[in-house]
């Protein structure tokens, strides 16, 4: 009886150890990677003012964000931009930093939405060509802002990503730009 019960707990540990290793986190319960353009993913694509769509795709074995932007019929005045947005649960770190490609140089902007509904925003700016090129964004100082508390600071945990495209100040006005590694790191 004694064999026969410490067999049958450590089938119940084995089973419990695999299936914790099978499971997904809700949304990214901690910092590092944040898978956030492996299969399944889900992403919310916003025109804004232009066009395109938000797809996952792959290079190779690298899982990857495309973000398609058209702004050819846009007649906006202020600059025309799209979005793509995705949940997440982003602890308390220090940085975050994505690989992006992009076939001509091109500005990016990276959201933080924060616990409190601030939304924090960073603007970049990507070389473009065939190799992908990192992008970090520091926590830890003060960002452009506005909701919540207002005052430039995220209030863990990030709650939405969101990568934008504003139109590009010279043609072609359409085209894509791809998002890989997305991580968060440091504390």
């Amino acid at each position: 009886m004694f064999k026969f019960s410490i067999a049958l707990l450590c089938v119940v540990c084995t089973a419990a150890w695999i299936m914790a290793e099978d499971a997904k986190p809700a949304d990214n319960a901690g910092a590092g990677d944040l898978k956030l353009f492996e299969k399944g993913a889900a992403w919310d694509f916003k025109k804004n003012t232009g066009d395109g769509s938000f797809e996952l795709a792959g290079d190779g074995a690298l899982p990857i964000g495309v973000l398609h932007y058209d702004f050819t019929k846009s007649k906006t005045q202020k600059t025309p931009y799209v979005l793509a947005t995705t949940s997440v649960t982003i602890p308390e770190t220090e940085s975050f930093q994505i690989d992006v490609r992009s076939a001509r140089p091109i500005n990016i902007t990276i959201r933080f939405k924060d616990e409190g509904g601030q939304t924090l925003q960073f603007k970049g700016k990507v070389k473009g060509g065939a190799d992908w090129e990192t992008v970090r964004v520091s926590l830890t100082r003060k960002l452009e802002h506005w909701g919540g508390a207002n005052d430039g600071k995220i209030h863990f945990p990030i709650k939405q990503l969101a990568l934008s495209v504003p139109a590009p100040a010279s043609e072609p006005k359409e085209g894509k730009i791809e998002f890989a590694k997305a991580q968060a790191g440091g504390k």
